[in-house]
């Protein structure tokens, strides 16, 4: 989860916002809200909460496309 996090904090750092996009949306796929890998994360609040999140900075950086 950090490598993906890092990977999207360094794209952004880089200008590539749709690189860092896709690494968010790669993990949001990875914490269960979608995908085949459902075990990174359990069904939490906490899960739904990181994925509010994650999407709420995906929403953000699409307007910087």
């Amino acid at each position: 989860m950090c490598n993906k996090l890092n990977a999207a904090a360094n794209a952004v750092a880089a200008g590539d916002h749709q690189d860092a996009i896709d690494q968010l949306q790669s993990l949001v796929a990875k914490l269960g809200q979608e995908g085949p890998a459902k075990d990174w994360m359990v069904p939490s609040l906490e899960r739904d909460a990181l994925a509010a999140e994650i999407a709420q900075l995906i929403s953000l950086l699409e307007y910087l496309l």
